[in-house]
């Protein structure tokens, strides 16, 4: 009988039929092959696609294990194989196969697993990404440069990796589907935010102006702030959270591993106006105090350099946001102007013909950017660079919009909560104990809520693996 296997690294995958004749049709390289006889002695041997196995007596079992992960076909019987791959030739493909891999900084991993019968394959990617086979080094690696396309024909595993630090491999907690109670305390009145340090095992949050922490496995337990006269939001980035207070009122950020307080730009006269940062720390800030109206642009390493401000339509500026690929928005209740050279420069300006909050501007892994109307109670979302918008969603309340660096975008309105790893396609539901403020996918394998009532519930998550930079890979199969 024909048989078809999927091999994971590593494991053993076994097969209890009993036969005197063992082939494998396709594998791509080596497999190692343990047969189990009729008097339960046991022998490995190692065999390639085409290859046959006789045994002279009937065989209770056989399992199949491999050095890399793959899909795999043998024939298992009392009756030898007259069919062999090594007779025949593929000509063309079946079928194209699209989607995305994941490269990650540091130790190469798998890009795409071996596959029997596969032909070429396409990589692409935004960013540089390096490839090669098993044991590839930076050395021996084939980098791949932004925007171009690689291709090549195997049925081999694909190893690769990246040199941006910004792209570390990351075990996020999603939730576990029913979902699974585990506790809910109170734990802080007025708090806003949430993030997971894992570096100490602790939840982040802002409260009455101060970063305040707890410990994640016992909230009850608070330990010391962080910092205090903290205006509006933090945001965090790897392993740094980023705010404006302190004294002297500056932007400022706190590495959560050695504790540094960095002041990265001192806001004399006052602490008014919208700030910025995405994943790769590149900062916009938008000052303002009084008559003075001010725009600072820069990475935090070479420091932050005044531009000047565009003109943009509408009673006031509300808001600056940076996307990932360092695109800069500035938006006031109307409209929307773009800038993708630091601020130098300024495109047209957009109408986006609703009327927007402040700092109401997000955007997820893929690049798209979304937007809340004034009364929060409409979501919008543009994957054009904010030149055209689309309603995303739209709810009779106040719509909490969480866009995590685990790719899955959360939505809290009510006692509510929904989320979608697809960018909206579907949504997954559940129903929470009150009103949701802030969620936290955490590496832990837990996955928590903030509720309004300043208590926190805990839930049972799923860990999976997050992170690294995206690889659009087209396959040829059969």
């Amino acid at each position: 009988m024909l048989h078809n296997i999927l091999l994971k690294a590593g494991e053993y995958t076994e097969i209890a039929k009993q036969g005197k004749f063992l082939n494998v049709v396709l594998a791509a390289g080596e497999i190692t092959v343990r047969i189990r006889m009729s008097d339960l002695s046991t022998f490995e041997t190692k065999l390639i696609s085409g290859m046959s196995f006789p045994t002279e007596k009937e065989f209770q079992s056989v399992a199949f294990t491999s050095d890399t992960s793959q899909q795999t076909k043998v024939w298992v019987g009392d009756l030898p194989l007259s069919y062999s791959p090594m007779n025949s030739k593929v000509v063309g493909s079946s079928a194209l196969r699209s989607g995305f891999g994941r490269s990650f900084y540091g130790e190469p991993s798998v890009l795409l697993g071996a596959e029997s019968g596969r032909g070429k394959v396409t990589l692409s990617s935004l960013e540089d990404f390096f490839v090669g086979g098993k044991g590839v080094t930076k050395d021996s690696a084939i980098k791949i440069d932004a925007g171009s396309v690689f291709s090549i024909s195997t049925q081999g595993a694909i190893y690769s990796f990246t040199d941006n630090q910004s792209d570390i491999r990351k075990e996020v907690g999603e939730p576990s589907i029913p979902l699974s109670f585990i506790d809910s305390e109170l734990v802080v009145s007025g708090g806003s935010c949430l993030y997971y340090s894992s570096f100490d095992d602790t939840l982040i949050f802002r409260k009455s102006g101060s970063i305040k922490r707890i410990s994640a496995t016992k909230p009850h337990v608070s330990l010391s702030d962080l910092h205090s006269n903290v205006h509006a939001r933090i945001e965090r980035k790897g392993n740094k959270l980023f705010f404006l207070g302190g004294s002297p009122v500056a932007l400022r950020t706190i590495d959560l591993v050695t504790g540094e307080d960095e002041i990265l730009l001192l806001q004399a006269g006052g602490i008014y106006g919208s700030w910025a940062i995405n994943k790769n720390e590149k900062f916009a800030h938008y000052y303002s105090y009084g008559a003075v109206k001010k725009l600072f642009v820069g990475d935090g390493v070479g420091g932050l350099v005044e531009r000047n401000l565009p003109v943009v339509t509408g009673t006031e500026i509300k808001g600056i946001f940076v996307t990932d690929d360092g695109g800069i928005y500035i938006h006031s209740d109307t409209h929307i102007v773009r800038s993708i050279d630091d601020g130098v420069s300024w495109g047209q300006e957009v109408n986006v013909g609703f009327s927007l909050w402040w700092d109401c501007f997000y955007s997820d892994y893929n690049g798209a950017v979304y937007c809340s109307v004034n009364s929060s109670s409409q979501i919008y979302k543009s994957i054009n660079n904010g030149e055209s918008w689309n309603l995303f969603d739209e709810s009779e309340g106040i719509i909490y919009l969480f866009l995590l660096e685990s790719a899955a975008i959360y939505e809290c309105f009510g006692d509510r909560v929904r989320f979608s790893i697809d960018g909206g396609v579907s949504w997954v539901e559940f129903a929470v104990l009150s009103r949701v403020i802030g969620v936290c996918a955490a590496e832990n394998g837990i996955f928590y809520v903030l509720h309004l009532d300043g208590s926190l519930s805990r839930y049972a998550a799923d860990l999976v693996v997050k992170g690294g930079l995206s690889v659009a890979i087209m396959s040829e199969v059969n």
